[in-house]
């Protein structure tokens, strides 16, 4: 498993929306909206970053379990962790394999907050993870790694006004955890923090070709999954 420079964002045709980035430690997000919050988006990066790690110093297994979290049983979880652990719940993995996607709707979702109901757009990228509301046709290319059908497919979103999670997983790309040999498994949610997740424990079922098939009607089965 190797590191990815990030590349793939030159490809970015979005000529009627700002672009705009903000990095705080693993957290890399690509922004495009019709206006630049850079100072915003920092401003709730920073703050979405310091309730979590707080969490989790406050109950470290948080972090580290592969398995559901039991947030019922919990009290004082931030926002984000509370979205983290309901997401991966419902999967059955744990709750960091929502963290990118969670991230990237929370700061999405403030970005909406801000906008006039004529011009509410967003897509937010954080590391492949997307969360993304459109008023007109978008594409999003899907890259694999090393595969030959890499950025040569892609997903289309038909012009919506409500929020979508486009979500990969990879075992080939990237510094996460995959217990399977998928070079991307996508997942299309409602929510971000939910398609993260999900990507992650589907991922992780395909072990060799001939679980992709049974792999996919489990994954339609999950209630929000569109794709």
């Amino acid at each position: 498993m190797k590191y990815i420079e990030r590349t793939y964002r030159n490809l970015v045709d979005c000529e009627d929306l700002r672009k705009f980035s903000v990095k705080i430690k693993e957290s890399d997000l690509f922004i495009l909206a019709p206006y630049d919050y850079t100072e915003e988006v920092r401003f709730r990066l920073k703050e979405i970053r310091s309730e979590l790690e707080m969490y989790i110093k406050k109950d470290p297994v948080f972090e580290k379990t592969l398995k559901p979290y039991n947030f019922f049983t919990k009290e004082g979880l931030p926002p984000v962790a509370l979205l983290m652990a309901s997401s991966s719940y419902l999967v059955k993995v744990g709750p960091m394999a929502a963290v990118a996607g969670a991230i990237a709707e929370l700061v999405g979702r403030d970005i909406l907050s801000r906008l006039p109901d004529f011009n509410r757009e967003v897509i937010v990228e954080n590391g492949g993870d997307i969360f993304l509301q459109t008023k007109k046709e978008r594409r999003i290319l899907i890259f694999a790694g090393e595969s030959p059908l890499s950025n040569k497919l892609a997903v289309r979103i038909d012009r919506l006004n409500e929020p979508v999670g486009i979500c990969t997983s990879s075992a080939t790309v990237g510094p996460s955890i995959s217990f399977g040999i998928t070079d991307a498994c996508v997942i299309i949610s409602h929510s971000s923090a939910l398609a993260d997740a999900a990507a992650t424990a589907f991922g992780n079922m395909v072990k060799k070709v001939e679980d992709m098939e049974e792999v996919v009607r489990k994954a339609l089965k999950v209630p929000s999954i569109y794709g």
